[in-house]
């Protein structure tokens, strides 16, 4: 019930890949799974920006983020840059948003009309806000 909710006579309940008060998809400019180190790199710090312009400035340096992938997209860690002497993007990930936690799931494969999907967000609202009441980012009522 988490990714889809359900839907009662009285009431909708939204999951997390059908909330409409959640930003649209939008879609990659390379697919994942064949795109080199630059456009991986570029692919993410544009899904972090996004997630800090959303947020109005406020997310903090310190703040724990979850990136959730499709299952079947780890490899995508092991993709090195030759420029950067080797660097693989999960070393470039660690040394440069190393508050990232990385989980994988089946129901993000072909979420999206047949495509993959991926999301970012914020781990823990109440670090980055005081007023939040259960501290949750993400709650299955």
């Amino acid at each position: 019930m988490g990714f889809y909710g359900f839907n009662q006579p009285d009431t909708n309940v939204y999951g997390l890949l059908n909330d409409p008060s959640l930003p649209a998809f939008t879609s990659a400019t390379t697919p994942w799974l064949t795109a080199n180190f630059d456009q991986l790199t570029v692919e993410f710090t544009g899904m972090y920006n996004q997630l800090e312009t959303q947020m109005g400035g406020e997310l903090k340096d310190s703040a724990k983020l979850v990136l959730v992938l499709p299952t079947g997209y780890r490899s995508i860690f092991s993709v090195y840059s030759p420029a950067a002497s080797g660097m693989t993007f999960r070393q470039w990930l660690n040394e440069n948003f190393p508050n990232v936690r990385v989980v994988t799931t089946a129901e993000f494969k072909d979420a999206n009309g047949g495509l993959d999907v991926a999301y970012l967000f914020v781990e823990n609202a109440a670090e980055q806000d005081e007023s939040d009441i259960t501290g949750a980012s993400l709650i299955q009522a």
